[in-house]
């Protein structure tokens, strides 16, 4: 027992540990926006437009512009591109005057956190000046989100840890002891207590984020009723709820009817957690990747993997404590554990690759550094899982418990790290690329170089440069027009590029607005009528 409580205090000391003193709630990067921060226009445009590195949940975003007296403006509706889910945009009055404008903005990303963030343009002839803004952002209810998850990860493993005891740790073929069917019962309760207060727990958490209020303004009505109603979070939150409903009701009957170790029973409960996984998988780094079948694939057979290994464990601790059959189900789980533990691995690495993005980022982001300790973590557990394996096969003593029980530790400990990771921010992604490529006219001998920089949905400066057979710059041109084609909606536009530094034709726009592959026209009329023409083809992955 004195163990068991030193062994409460480390799990608790664990988490305090990891648990960052500055999480960041935000996964979406902000890429461009029109008009540029900190620019000088003329001219004010019609709206305001911002571009995201991961697509944007339609759920009360929100762009308010004010001006340098901190007067609020009168601007239309925001909302998310119906085109492009990375832009959002709000159109502005047509009567905006000279003036310092700071354009404050808060947007849900897809995997379900907040970000948030200020710029500022200067419009006209103005002596106002630029001026440093922020945007009060609450941290309070980041340890609670983290706190949510933590629940929901063990309550995932010990209810996935009792079905692997279920569907064959212990041999089918056996009647199981009755104090064996006891404890896991004590053990299954106890999963569906932890699930059920991490889902009501999340609605809170869920509202607050989306609505922009505090964690404590998140359990008025009318702030639940928005989220519930009028957002696709909240739809998703309601039909976990009822299917955690449906899982509870269903298992307490079913051990109530001594029928919990039937194949029925164990495939019913399988697929009602199988949903709440799938789900909570919704909500997490992997809802926001480009390739989201690979990512959610990943990061669901991690989680699995990990409450089976976990899960496994505390369920045979608890539950084969002091009986004869304590080793043989011992030496079965290890062939289980192995295969976890190798799922686990090649899981988390392909998400660590898919949400690092580069090597440097393990030591220089907080992201990283959590991970880095979690994959410690993970290395300790596994090499005592493999001691342990060893220690069956060669000894026919007792099982080391105050070892297994330390594996345990570290096992709940790695979940607390994970459920704090979702709340950390990711790596800014690496800088986008310029597209850069030359290509022979049609019917001519003359050749064409187009620049588009970024290569990326949103504000794109199209530089092009017309060379003649012998390499020479040509500007003999008296009009070039550039039109882009998207293959996936085949929308289009065109416009004019201007000459400028007597060398390049210039021009500049949101005329990429969407990912995937897109045409690039450049048509260029000389001064005797003669076209110059080329198609560009060009893969938009961001």
């Amino acid at each position: 027992m004195k163990f068991l409580k030193k062994g409460i205090f480390l799990f608790l000391f664990i988490y305090l540990l990891v648990l960052p003193t500055e999480l960041v709630s935000a996964h979406a990067y902000l890429e461009n926006s029109n008009p540029a921060d900190q620019s000088h226009i003329q001219t004010a445009p019609k709206k305001v437009t911002l571009v995201f590195n991961e697509e944007i949940e339609a759920d009360f975003p929100l762009i308010e512009v004010k001006n340098s007296k901190g007067e609020q403006m009168k601007t239309g509706k925001t909302s998310v591109s119906k085109k492009n889910n990375h832009i959002v945009e709000t159109t502005l009055p047509d009567d905006l005057k000279p003036d310092v404008y700071a354009v404050s903005w808060r947007v849900v990303s897809a995997d379900g956190h907040a970000v948030s963030g200020v710029l500022s343009f200067k419009l006209g002839d103005t002596k106002a000046t630029f001026q440093e803004t922020a945007v009060p952002v609450s941290g309070a209810d980041l340890p609670s989100s983290s706190i949510q998850k933590a629940l929901l990860y063990i309550g995932f493993s010990l209810f996935i840890g009792m079905l692997v005891f279920g569907f064959g740790l212990y041999p089918r073929s056996e009647r199981m002891p009755e104090i064996v069917v006891q404890r896991l019962k004590k053990l299954t309760v106890a999963a569906l207590i932890l699930l059920g207060v991490a889902i009501i727990l999340q609605v809170f958490v869920q509202t607050s984020i989306t609505t922009g209020v505090s964690i404590v303004e998140s359990i008025q009505p009318a702030n639940l009723s928005a989220f519930l109603t009028e957002t696709k979070t909240g739809y998703i939150w309601l039909s976990e709820f009822v299917v955690w409903i449906v899982l509870a009701i269903f298992t307490i009957i079913m051990f109530a009817k001594n029928k919990q170790w039937g194949w029925f029973a164990l495939l019913t409960e399988s697929i009602l957690i199988a949903y709440l996984i799938f789900t909570k998988a919704q909500n997490g780094h992997a809802a926001a990747s480009a390739d989201k079948i690979i990512s959610l694939t990943a990061d669901i057979l991690h989680m699995v993997a990990a409450s089976v290994w976990v899960g496994g464990i505390v369920v045979l601790l608890f539950a084969l404590r002091r009986t004869p059959e304590a080793k043989r189900i011992w030496g079965r789980f290890a062939v289980i554990a192995m295969i976890a533990v190798a799922s686990i691995l090649a899981s988390g690495l392909l998400m660590a690759v898919m949400n690092i993005g580069q090597m440097a980022n393990l030591f220089t982001t907080n992201y990283g550094k959590l991970l880095l300790f979690k994959i410690g973590l993970f290395l300790f557990m596994a090499l005592l899982g493999l001691a342990h394996y060893v220690y069956l096969k060669l000894k026919k003593e007792k099982l080391p418990f105050k070892t297994i029980l330390v594996e345990l530790i570290i096992g709940t400990a790695i979940l607390i790290v994970a459920s704090a990771l979702t709340n950390v921010q990711t790596p800014p992604p690496a800088a986008p690329k310029t597209y850069d490529e030359t290509i022979t006219a049609e019917s001519q001998k003359a050749k064409i170089n187009l620049r588009i920089a970024p290569a990326t949905v949103g504000q794109n400066q199209f530089i092009v440069t017309f060379l003649s057979a012998n390499g020479a710059i040509k500007t003999d041109l008296q009009q070039v027009t550039i039109t882009t084609k998207s293959a996936k909606t085949d929308e289009k536009a065109t416009f004019q590029a201007e000459l400028v530094n007597e060398k390049q034709y210039f021009a500049e726009g949101l005329y990429i607005n969407q990912t995937g592959k897109w045409e690039v026209t450049v048509h260029g009329l000389t001064k005797d009528f003669t076209d110059i023409n080329q198609t560009f083809t060009i893969n938009i992955k961001q």
